[in-house]
C-alpha cells in the first residue's frame, strides 16, 4: 500500500475577499502544507486561490427550517413539512403541493423521496408521480435508507436475524445478506451499505481488526477494498467517484483529512488535512458534484476561541485535487458542508443555505438566505 501526502506545486494564498491579508503565502513542492491560523489548523490543497466574486444571495420570506429543506435546484426549493411534500419557487414565492408525504430522505439524483411510517417504507417517484409501499415485516430494524444514488434500492438491518435486507423498489424483490456468516460481529460496528454497479460498499469496524471498507456482491462474495493501518483510525464518510477512485474522510494512518484512494494501484492520497487541538481531532467535510469532477470542502479556523469555517471548491482529477478556490472565509455555519451543500444536476452551480441565527442546533433553525454559486462566475485574484 502506497501513501502519498500532498501534491506537487502547491500554492496557497489566503486573503480576505476585500484584499486584507490574513496570513503568509505558502509554497511547497511535494509536501504537506501546514497553514497556521492562531493555532495549528492544517489544510492541504493544490493551486489555492481566493474568490473575489460574491455569491448571489436570495432572501427567504417563507419560514423554512434546515430540517424541512430537502433540495435546492435552480429556482426551486423542495420542502417537507408536517405530512406533505411541496415545491416553492424562489422568484415568485409560489408553492405547489406534490403529495401527502413526510419525506425522510431524498435520493442522491433527486428523482425519489423515501418516507417511513409504521414499519412501512414509501418511495415516491417524481417522474411517474407514483408511490411504492414496502413492508419491513418487523419492528426490530435499523435505519431504512436508499442504497444507491438513483433510489432504486432501499436497505435496512434486521436485528432479529442479523441480516441486511435490500429491496428493489421496482420489483419489490428482497435480497438478504447474513452478516453473522460474513463477519465477526463481536465488538464491531458497520455503516449503511452503498450500492455501486450492482455491488455493495460499506465501512466495517472490529476491535481486533480495526476499520476497513469492503465490497460485497449480492451473492455474498466479500472483498477487502481498503484496510486502515491503526486502531485509532476512523471513517466518517465515503463514496465512489467512479470504478477506480474512492473518496473518504476520517483518520487514516493517524492523520485526519480527506483522502482519494486509487483502488487498482492501492494508493491513498491525502488531499485535504484535518487538525488537532486541545479539544481533540477535527476532520474536514466534503460534498462531491453529481458528475464527480468537483469537490466542496470545509476546514476549521480558530479565532477568539470560536470555531469558524473556510469553504473551498476544487477540481477532482484522478486521485488528485486541483485548482482549489476559497469561496467563504471565517464563517459560522450551522452544519458541515456535506450537509449544507446542494448541487444542480448539471454540476454547474451549487447552493448553500445560511442563517443569521448563531444559536446551537440545526434541524429547527430557520434559513434566512441562500448563497448561489455558478461555477463559471467564480472569479479569483
Amino acid at each position: 500500500m502506497k501513501i502519498v501526502t500532498g501534491i506537487l506545486g502547491i500554492t496557497i494564498a489566503l486573503s480576505t475577499l476585500s484584499g486584507c491579508q490574513l496570513m503568509d503565502r505558502v509554497n511547497s513542492e511535494g509536501k504537506t502544507v501546514i497553514v497556521y491560523d492562531n493555532v495549528a489548523s492544517q489544510s492541504t490543497m493544490a493551486d489555492a486561490e481566493v474568490a473575489v466574486s460574491q455569491a448571489v444571495q436570495v432572501a427567504l420570506r417563507e419560514k423554512v427550517t434546515y430540517g424541512e429543506l430537502l433540495k435546492i435546484t435552480k429556482d426551486e426549493l423542495l420542502i417537507t413539512k408536517e405530512n406533505w411534500l411541496y415545491q416553492s419557487n424562489l422568484s415568485n414565492e409560489k408553492t405547489s403541493k406534490i403529495t401527502d408525504l413526510q419525506a425522510k430522505q431524498l435520493s442522491k439524483d433527486g428523482t425519489k423521496v423515501l418516507s417511513v411510517m409504521n414499519n412501512e417504507a414509501i418511495v415516491y417517484n417524481f417522474k411517474t408521480e407514483e408511490s411504492v409501499r414496502i413492508a419491513t415485516s418487523t419492528n426490530a430494524v435499523g435505519d431504512i435508507t436508499f442504497a444507491d444514488p438513483s433510489g432504486k434500492y432501499i436497505t435496512y438491518y434486521d436485528f432479529n436475524t442479523s441480516h441486511y435486507v435490500f429491496v428493489d423498489t421496482e420489483t419489490q424483490e428482497k435480497t438478504t445478506l447474513n452478516y453473522k456468516e460474513l463477519f465477526n460481529l463481536e465488538n464491531s460496528s458497520f455503516g449503511s451499505p452503498k450500492m455501486y454497479d450492482g455491488a455493495l460498499y460499506f465501512s466495517f469496524y472490529n476491535q481486533k481488526e480495526g476499520n476497513a471498507i469492503y465490497r460485497l456482491s449480492l451473492d455474498s462474495k466479500k472483498d477487502l477494498v481498503l484496510s486502515f493501518p491503526h486502531e485509532q483510525d476512523s471513517i466518517w464518510q465515503f463514496e465512489l467517484l467512479n470504478e477506480d477512485i474512492l473518496i473518504f474522510n476520517g483518520v487514516y494512518n493517524n492523520e485526519p483529512g480527506i483522502f482519494l484512494y486509487d483502488i487498482a494501484n492501492e494508493e491513498v492520497n491525502k488531499v485535504v488535512s484535518g487538525g488537532r487541538d486541545s479539544e481533540g481531532t477535527w476532520t474536514p467535510s466534503y460534498s462531491v458534484s453529481p458528475d464527480g469532477t468537483k469537490l466542496l470542502f470545509d476546514t476549521i479556523v480558530y479565532e477568539n476561541d470560536e470555531h469558524l469555517n473556510n469553504v473551498y471548491i476544487a477540481t477532482l482529477e484522478g486521485n488528485q485535487l486541483l485548482r482549489s478556490i476559497r469561496i467563504m472565509e471565517k464563517v459560522e455555519t450551522p452544519a458541515v458542508i456535506q450537509v449544507l451543500a446542494h448541487w444542480d444536476e448539471d454540476s454547474n452551480a451549487f447552493y448553500i443555505p445560511m442563517s443569521t441565527n448563531n444559536q446551537p442546533g440545526y434541524s429547527d433553525k430557520e434559513i434566512d438566505f441562500i448563497s448561489i454559486y455558478e461555477i463559471d462566475k467564480i472569479k479569483v485574484e
